[in-house]
């Protein structure tokens, strides 16, 4: 079974708290609250993005992307960043 999170602890944010793990770990998680970056529109479709991640594991969300805007996802940075973006359409 692959990785997931899930909502167990009821609040009024709703977001995920723990992450299972495939190895059978089960993990607190946190989302990362502090994100700061430009809109995405036409001519701009590189975001470089500013994040705060809090200890342990953590996950963000973006908004989707226009229709019109070619999707794709890369992440960079000074320590080691997995990247994947849900594409919906």
């Amino acid at each position: 079974m692959p990785d997931f999170l899930v909502n167990e602890v009821a609040d009024a944010a709703d977001l995920p708290d723990t992450l299972y793990l495939s190895d059978g770990r089960i993990m607190p998680v946190s989302a990362a609250r502090q994100v700061t970056g430009p809109t995405l529109s036409g001519a701009n479709l590189t975001l470089p993005l500013t994040i705060t991640l809090p200890q342990g594991w953590a996950y963000l969300s973006l908004p989707d992307p226009p229709a019109e805007a070619i999707a794709s996802c890369g992440c960079s940075g000074p320590t080691a960043v997995t990247c994947q973006q849900r594409i919906s359409g």
